[in-house]
This record gives C-alpha cells, structure tokens and sequence, in this order.
C-alpha cells in the first residue's frame, strides 16, 4: 500500500476516482459501474518498535505479533510500544462500530490509595508487634504485651493511638477523593459494539489516544502527544453484533480529559487494514475504481 499524508488524502482520493471512472472501461465482463464489495478509506499501517527498529505487523497468531525485521520475522508481544502510520487501504473486509462509550480514570490514584492504606495498616501492625516483644512499654509488667492490659498513659498506648489516628486519616481521604488529580487520565475504559460483515478471528483493535499531557506532569505546558493501544478481538461472528470492551492504561503521567480524542483501527491477522464506519474517506468501489487502484499499487 502506498505511504499517504493525512492532509491529502481525501483530495487525492477523490480527484484519482474521478480519473479511473472516466478511462475506457470496454475491458470490463461485469459492469464496471457496479459495486464490488470493497471498501476505499484512510487506513493505517500497524508498527511496532522492536529494539532498534520500527517494524510493521505483518501478521497475527494465538495473541501474538509476528514482525517484518532485518534479520526476519520476529514475535512480539501485545505489550511493546505501537505506532500507526496513515496509508490507503483497501478491504472487502468491513466492521460496524456503534455504542462507543469511552471512560477516563486515573489509576495512579488507585495506587496511591492502595500504598497509603497498606502503610497504615503495616504501621499498626508493627506498633502491635513492639507492644509484644517489649519494645515499646505498655506501663505494666506483663510479658506478653497485652493490649487489653496497657497503661493509657505509657508510650504503647500512644503509639497505637497514632497509629489509628493515621489510619482513620487515610481512609477519610481516600472517601473524599483527595488523591483524585482534577480534570486527569491515565487509563481508558473502551466499550462498544462491532458488527462485521463476514467471521473474523485474530483482529487487532488499535485504539489511538490524542492528547495535551496535564500541566502539573509535564515540562512543557499544553504538551500534545498521542498513545496506540492495541486489544485482540477473536471469534467475531459475521452479521452478528458482538459487545467488546477492554481497559487499557496509557503509561507515565497523566493527560487531560477534556483534550483527548480517540481514534479506532482495525487490523486482520494478515497486519492489513480492515474498512469500518470509524475510517475517513470511507467510500465503496466501483470494480472499475478497484482493478485501476489495485494497478496502480503493484
């Protein structure tokens, strides 16, 4: 497929339609005017950074990327880095998506919660073992330290009363939402319907994230940037809706909610793109259209 910018896509596109439908089509059996079942669009090229390389996806099995590298075909894994890169595609491959729902949260919070509870919670604990072992006195002579026995006055009593002190502080925090940073992302939450035409199996789903980084994260102010995330879709069954959804974490920082735009790809276990209603330029063929296009990328 030919390498296009996205800015003229749309321009070329249409001016190269309007070309091949006025050539001479007495070579055609079937009417060339007629629909042939296969989808032009602005599609994507799927590349994964491997080592030192950027390398196309070229195809898919049993959850694994096999990548097109200099020294030959090699496995990656879902998880390493992925980029798109703009290119016409052609498909007779098509996937209906509807009932997009896009949810935003920002699990470092939900770390942070999780550490500061666990450390309060280790804090008690280790107050107990000191009463225990003698460390800390409980203002009476028993050897093993029992609470129900402590000097409400010796320095056991207020350890552990600072212990829970903290304890209650966190998780009053925690009810307040105070770890929340206001207006920030670091997670997606995809949920939607795909309806293909035809059984797919082995799909990737490349969800591509636009974004400003959030100030209070950033060097620089209003710093834009963009994260791919791929999710693999098996056993979609043709003419069927099928309900996905999926969580995906972004990575270091955190990103503004309100900036983000989300864009969706679709891949099949060969790397090659597949037409949905999310592609710019979505347009279907002529067979006439079709056999000049596919002529003109050999």
């Amino acid at each position: 497929m030919k390498m296009v910018k996205l800015g003229v896509f749309l321009v070329v596109l249409g001016g190269y339609l309007s070309y091949v439908q006025g050539q001479d089509d007495d070579n055609f059996a079937a009417d060339p005017n007629s629909e042939s079942g296969h989808y032009v669009f602005l599609g994507a090229k799927l590349l994964v950074r491997h080592k030192d390389e950027i390398c196309p996806v070229v195809s898919v099995k049993e959850g694994n990327l096999y990548l097109d590298t200099t020294n030959g075909l090699k496995r990656a894994k879902q998880t390493e880095q992925c980029l798109v890169e703009a290119v016409v595609g052609i498909s007779d491959e098509f996937v209906k998506v509807d009932d997009v729902e896009i949810d935003y949260s920002y699990g470092k919070k939900l770390e942070k919660e999780d550490f500061l509870l666990k450390e309060a919670e280790r804090r008690k604990r280790e107050v107990e073992f000191q009463i225990f072992t003698g460390e800390l006195d409980g203002g009476d002579d028993d050897a093993e330290g029992n609470a129900g026995t402590i000097d409400p006055f010796s320095e056991a009593a207020e350890a552990t009363q600072e212990a829970e002190d903290y304890e209650e502080e966190i998780e009053q925090m925690v009810i307040d939402d105070e770890f929340d940073l206001e207006g920030a992302f670091d997670t997606l939450y995809v949920k939607l319907q795909l309806t293909p035409n035809v059984d797919l199996d082995e799909v990737i789903c490349a969800v591509v994230v636009n974004y400003v980084k959030n100030d209070a994260y950033s060097r620089f102010k209003n710093e834009r940037g963009s994260a791919v995330r791929i999710h693999m879709l098996s056993n979609l069954m043709g003419q069927v809706p099928n309900e996905i959804s999926f969580r995906k974490a972004l990575g270091t920082g955190a990103y503004q909610k309100d900036s983000a735009e989300i864009e969706f790809y679709f891949f099949d276990r060969d790397g090659k793109p597949i037409a949905s209603n999310q592609a710019r330029g979505l347009k279907m063929l002529t067979w006439f259209q079709l056999e000049r296009l596919q002529g003109s990328e050999s």
